[in-house]
């Protein structure tokens, strides 16, 4: 599934005269080096630009899950710096706010500075959300019982949810999905209730829902928020996938999920070393990828059948082989988008140690950046690369990704 905010960041270009940590920097927030930014954050302490500094510390708190970090020196840039910023830069920088302020739960902040910003499709849906998320605050009640997990027709991941009337229903467990969703034709079976009627998904007209209660295996949610999607939008018939998803909204406040071939966990104790090559993106999750002398971000898409590279990325690997013109593929939950070209890769090694060797089909390049972009921001690691593990450990509090 696709992310539907995509944040962008100001490019700097500074004077001859600049010092050389505060041209890095920049450097790196402008060619989106978000694992490099991270990983010397003690350089930002050195640099002279408040400007950037300020830019820096909240990106840095934004991506490595520290949300008051980022909303203080998104303030300090936004008060001491406006006049610095063009417009763009400063509804970017606004939506970043609101969406910390709502990873806090601190749903009046964010309603309030919502208030202020430019009303675009996605302002206006988190406003709604935020509306709605005051009036029925959620609360989840985790439990570390393994939840059972199979795999549908295509490989995706689908965990068993029981109905009001006991019936088990399969949903898409999906990393991918800013927001868990489910067609409007399903709410009465779960007992969710609609509580906004007028949002616009996928071009047409959606809604947004609340089950009171709602119950993952052993884990339960007061007030989960769904995003209601129409019929006519909700079924992918040549595949057979029904658009009922559990998603990163749910996921977001796990301290740690373990995936296996046919369970999840939450919040079991980990002894992992920190490797720092997760990062949460907004609504989404980056992991970085080691790729000869280079590393390359993958969001982390358990909703996606198949893996994708950027083809700004390619430079970066070696092909050895290609096959032309593919049709009708699902393509990050999404079906019958032509493929330009599959693209086939040797070995790519994992930031933990593992290496894994691709197949034939895995790597895909589509055939025009402008034309995809709103789908595909970035590569993507899916469920073809993760099936070939026993298991994957998603560790939100300590910015580790692991593959066993």
């Amino acid at each position: 599934m696709k992310k539907y905010l995509l944040f962008i960041v100001s490019c700097f270009y500074l004077s001859s005269y600049a010092q050389y940590k505060d041209q890095y920097v920049a450097d790196l927030i402008s060619k989106r080096e978000l694992f490099k930014l991270v990983e010397q954050e003690s350089i930002t302490d050195s640099v002279y630009y408040a400007t950037i500094k300020y830019l820096a510390k909240g990106l840095i708190g934004f991506y490595s899950n520290n949300p008051n970090q980022s909303n203080n020196y998104f303030e300090k840039l936004l008060t001491d710096h406006q006049h610095e910023l063009d417009p763009q830069s400063i509804y970017n920088y606004k939506l970043i706010m609101c969406t910390n302020y709502m990873r806090l739960k601190q749903y009046d902040l964010a309603y309030s500075l919502l208030s202020q910003i430019d009303k675009t499709k996605d302002s206006m849906y988190l406003l709604k959300l935020c509306s709605v998320k005051k009036e029925y605050p959620d609360f989840t009640e985790w439990n570390s019982v393994p939840i059972s997990l199979r795999k549908d027709s295509i490989g995706l991941s689908m965990v068993p949810i029981k109905d009001l009337n006991d019936s088990i229903h399969y949903f898409i467990f999906d990393t991918g999905a800013p927001f868990s969703m489910i067609p409007e034709n399903e709410c009465s079976k779960f007992g969710i209730k609609i509580v906004e009627d007028s949002v616009i998904i996928d071009g047409k007209l959606g809604k947004i829902g609340v089950a009171q209660s709602f119950k993952i295996g052993e884990v339960v949610t007061k007030n989960m928020l769904f995003t209601v999607i129409p019929d006519s939008i909700s079924k992918f018939p040549k595949i057979n996938v029904v658009l009922k998803v559990i998603g990163w909204d749910f996921m977001q406040y796990a301290d740690n999920i373990q995936i296996t071939k046919d369970s999840i966990n939450f919040n079991q104790k980990l002894n992992n070393q920190k490797l720092n090559n997760l990062l949460m993106d907004g609504p989404t999750l980056l992991v970085n990828i080691r790729i000869g002398d280079s590393t390359v971000p993958f969001f982390l898409d358990t909703g996606s059948q198949s893996s994708f590279i950027n083809s700004s990325e390619e430079s970066k690997l070696s092909p050895f082989g290609s096959q032309n013109k593919l049709d009708s593929i699902g393509v990050g939950g999404f079906a019958n988008i032509r493929v330009e070209k599959i693209k086939l890769f040797k070995n790519v090694s994992i930031s933990s140690g593992t290496t894994i060797k691709i197949i034939p089909g895995l790597m895909m390049r589509y055939p025009s950046e402008n034309n995809m972009q709103y789908y595909f921001n970035e590569s993507i690691l899916g469920q073809d690369i993760l099936q070939l593990f026993s298991k994957a450990i998603i560790d939100i509090k300590n910015n580790t990704f692991i593959l066993e």
